[in-house]
């Protein structure tokens, strides 16, 4: 399963993006195994603005199956080809697609509607991860299974990280993170 993560770095001026999401999920690889890959923006690509990787140009690509002539010569199918429905194109796996930039936002930017896209939340400075579920392998219930554990709320997230650069000039910013399990 894929789940949406919001994850909250601080942004400063020698800034790599890829290092400060490694850092805030590298902590909890361990901590209750709740990835085994994880991917900036991913399946939840387009949370913040809306973004349709699918419709990007830059993610469509000659169709494998059929090499570009929208039908197989392998086996008859519907359509000509069931990897494009007989377009020749298709749209590259998720873990293929492009970096989105609108996919990290100020935290002063979140809005409720992002707040409720999210899954789980990991914070900066011993925060930890907030939300989520847990898994209770006991329970007589297979939907029982799972306790959904509670979010911050956003106003406490804003208040703690939206807040003014800091001395610095540095600022926390929220990134889309697909994980899966």
């Amino acid at each position: 399963m894929h789940y949406s993560n919001l994850v909250i770095v601080k942004r400063e001026e020698h800034f790599d993006l890829d290092a400060a999401v490694e850092a805030a999920m590298g902590p909890h690889e361990n901590d209750g195994g709740f990835w085994d890959f994880y991917q900036i923006g991913g399946r939840w690509t387009g949370a913040f603005d809306g973004y349709d990787p699918e419709k990007d140009p830059a993610n469509i690509k000659v169709c494998a199956l059929c090499a570009g002539s929208g039908t197989r010569t392998d086996m008859t199918v519907a359509n000509g080809c069931n990897g494009c429905n007989g377009t020749g194109k298709a749209v590259e796996w998720p873990t293929q697609w492009k970096r989105h930039d609108g996919d990290v936002i100020p935290v002063s930017e979140l809005t409720q509607e992002h707040w409720e896209k999210f899954h789980r939340f990991v914070l900066p400075d011993g925060y930890g991860v907030q939300g989520g579920e847990k898994y209770i392998p006991w329970d007589g219930d297979v939907h029982g299974h799972f306790l959904e554990l509670p979010k911050p709320p956003l106003e406490w997230i804003k208040k703690q990280f939206g807040t003014e650069p800091d001395y610095e000039g540095a600022v926390y910013v929220a990134v889309v993170v697909d994980n899966h399990v």
